[in-house]
């Protein structure tokens, strides 16, 4: 294979070279480029890099599993369905894509002319059960196929299981990968997928002067944030295992306050997630800082936007609280930092390196878009529902996982955590305090000048 290198005058100017793209049909030479670029070897972004290393230390791991198992409607044809399901993979070449270590540096390598052919496996349902409870397993990284796919049918009906690892996919790819059955179903065309071209595009950002502006940026707003870290709540016993402990509330919260948080201060349901988080890590901590990631799409441009892959952005916010600092100052600060992550995108935020007695930090998700595991029954002549499975043996590999799910009810709060590290009453207080929070930021949307302190020491009490 031929080694992947950066065209350097492409390097100067990525910041308009594909940004220019955002419209549909601007896609002059794109075609061209991405079939060049395939016959390269091409390095791993900053956080796919970041996610086989952890993978290759862990290996027994699903910590990076995304498994889904997909029930069609009522007469849908298994044959028209395991063609559209080989045309999606024919289509997106991540799936042709393998990693591989080159040296010490590990490389994604494209493997042409990849034939999909996808078994039909014929089971009954008891059967189906069984099977279910072996299917999400540890990826073998090197070498090896990213993705796992079956098609069952039973006599209840057809049933895709698909697993990919996340270095390979986002949120958003996993629409694009069932609406794109959908669309291959019917047999209408699906765009195309310049999945290399938009990595490239990704690695030459790393050459713009705006990339050493977000790092100047970052190492100058971040400084004083150490004594904020490990980014974590406190643990009640030193951990010697990994059960894994589950808690799941509503949040107490109408639509219209969201749309009136937007309204008001020009803050979505993200951003205000993000502020209750910093107020109860800052009170549960007791500690005046906060220091956290949140996660962006990261799909800025026209040829991002069809591209299955790992595209998402993780981008920091950081919050001191004192006596001065009022709700407004707060919610103006937050919106300008969420504002400069997305100029700085190009910067792959990774906050600073774990010490060895800090491993396990919390991991914050905001905003788990839910929506999109409705029944698609709106779909011309195929329907489906999807469910989200979990390991045979359930394990906690993080300490704590603190997620945001937004579904058509409202959004729920899910925390999961390690048994053997904390105590439910722990999380239970974590949760009541999160709730509280919620609640006293919405009944004082409109006290502008209330000070910040006042509301940590009401979280507190």
């Amino acid at each position: 294979m031929e080694e992947f290198s950066l065209n350097k005058k492409f390097s100067e100017n990525c910041e308009t070279h594909l940004c220019k793209q955002r419209e549909a049909g601007e896609t002059e030479g794109l075609a061209e480029r991405n079939a060049c670029l395939q016959k390269m070897d091409a390095p791993l972004s900053f956080w796919q890099s970041l996610l086989l290393k952890y993978q290759l230390d862990y290996p027994d791991s699903i910590s990076w599993n995304v498994p889904l198992l997909v029930k069609f409607g009522c007469n849908t044809d298994i044959a028209r369905l395991k063609k559209a399901v080989d045309t999606v993979l024919a289509t997106h070449p991540v799936f042709s894509v393998i990693y591989l270590l080159k040296g010490d540096e590990p490389v994604q390598r494209y493997v042409p002319n990849k034939k999909f052919d996808t078994t039909v496996e014929e089971v009954t349902e008891a059967e189906l059960e069984t099977i279910k409870r072996g299917l999400v397993r540890p990826f073998e990284m090197l070498e090896k196929p990213l993705y796992r796919l079956r098609l069952f049918k039973t006599e209840k009906g057809e049933y895709l299981f698909c697993d990919f690892h996340h270095s390979i996919v986002d949120g958003v790819s996993r629409y694009i990968f069932f609406n794109d059955i959908c669309d291959a179903y019917e047999g209408k065309p699906l765009k195309p997928d310049y999945y290399f071209a938009a990595m490239d595009y990704r690695q030459g950002l790393m050459h713009s002067s705006r990339f050493e502006e977000g790092r100047k940026y970052y190492d100058k707003l971040f400084e004083g944030y150490e004594k904020a870290m490990p980014p974590r709540l406190k643990i009640d016993m030193k951990p010697n295992d990994n059960p894994l402990g589950t808690i799941r509330e509503m949040i107490p919260i109408a639509e219209s306050f969201y749309e009136q948080m937007q309204r008001v201060h020009g803050l979505n349901k993200n951003a205000f997630f993000i502020i209750v988080s910093c107020f109860v890590l800052s009170a549960y901590n007791e500690k005046d800082a906060a220091l956290l990631t949140w996660i962006h799409n990261g799909r800025h441009t026209f040829v991002e936007k069809s591209v299955f892959g790992f595209m998402y952005q993780c981008y920091p916010v950081g919050l001191c609280f004192d006596d001065t600092k009022t709700l407004s100052n707060l919610y103006r600060e937050v919106k300008e930092q969420i504002h400069n992550n997305k100029h700085y995108s190009c910067f792959p935020y990774p906050g600073r390196e774990l010490r060895p007695e800090e491993k396990g930090v919390a991991n914050f998700n905001y905003l788990k878009d839910l929506k999109y595991l409705r029944d698609f029954a709106h779909k011309e002549g195929l329907s489906y529902t999807v469910s989200v499975l979990s390991a045979d043996v359930d394990q906690a590999d993080n300490l704590l996982e603190i997620e945001v799910s937004d579904i058509d009810d409202g959004c729920f709060l899910e925390l999961k955590y390690n048994a053997s590290a904390y105590k439910k009453e722990s999380i239970n207080r974590f949760k009541n305090m999160f709730m509280k929070t919620a609640c006293l930021l919405m009944e004082h949307i409109e006290n502008h000048e209330m000070k910040v302190m006042e509301i940590i020491s009401a979280i507190r009490k």
